[in-house]
């Protein structure tokens, strides 16, 4: 469905460097913990960008350096030739080095499913290069001074953790199927908020970013709400 929807609204879909945000992380720590790699493996590396490069960007928790380096080396043409052949080298590689794969996905993953990190929310005055030459230009200097506080409150707050959302979620949708309250609408409506978080934990480029795990915060009131009211009011 979603190459329908691109095909309709002519979107361009991520490349490889983004679609495999986490097996990239995982070899890429690999790299950087000195696990030996065979000369084939490290030609096969070589074709998406330089080998010891890899290691040296390689960031806990956040895969921009490594993508960005691989786009730098034109390296998504080199995947998107040969894929059966990197996922080979990712699944032999984590047969050497389990823990280091599973250390890598942990600190990739951690924000969607621990309580205990939280991450910016608000991006107030900042502007990302792009082609179309947007600028940030706030018409009220008085809203974007407020907004950075907001921020700088929020970002350090427990009550904006994605982990502690999505266990409250979890709570509420067991809650509601354990005392048969309700029937199974709270379930049932827990479901695409748990099925964000999963794909996030197979894809996500980033160890905590609230965007991406939004209607976490915008549905949660209203479970919330249901599930602990009586089935009379």
């Amino acid at each position: 469905w979603k190459s329908v929807i691109r095909n309709v609204f002519d979107v361009t879909p991520p490349d490889m460097a983004e679609v495999f945000s986490i097996p990239e992380q995982q070899i890429a720590a690999c790299i950087a913990d000195g696990i030996p790699f065979s000369e084939d493996e490290k030609a096969l590396i070589a074709k998406a960008a330089d080998f010891d490069e890899i290691g040296a960007v390689y960031t806990p928790g956040v895969s921009d350096p490594v993508k960005n380096l691989i786009r730098s080396y034109d390296g998504n043409d080199a995947i998107e030739a040969d894929k059966s052949a990197y996922l080979k080298l990712w699944f032999d590689v984590g047969k050497r080095a389990p823990l280091t794969y599973l250390k890598s996905w942990i600190l990739q993953t951690r924000g969607y499913w621990n309580a205990g990190y939280t991450h910016w929310v608000t991006a107030a005055g900042i502007t990302m290069d792009n082609d179309y030459e947007i600028k940030n230009a706030p018409l009220i200097p008085l809203l974007h001074s407020l907004a950075e506080i907001m921020g700088n409150v929020l970002e350090s707050s427990i009550f904006c953790s994605i982990g502690l959302a999505f266990w409250i979620v979890v709570i509420c949708a067991g809650f509601s199927f354990i005392s048969h309250r309700r029937g199974a609408i709270i379930p049932a409506m827990c479901v695409p908020l748990i099925s964000i978080i999963a794909t996030l934990l197979i894809a996500t480029p980033i160890f905590g970013e609230l965007r991406y795990a939004y209607a976490l915060y915008t549905s949660l009131p209203f479970i919330a709400a249901i599930a602990v009211s009586s089935d009379a009011s």
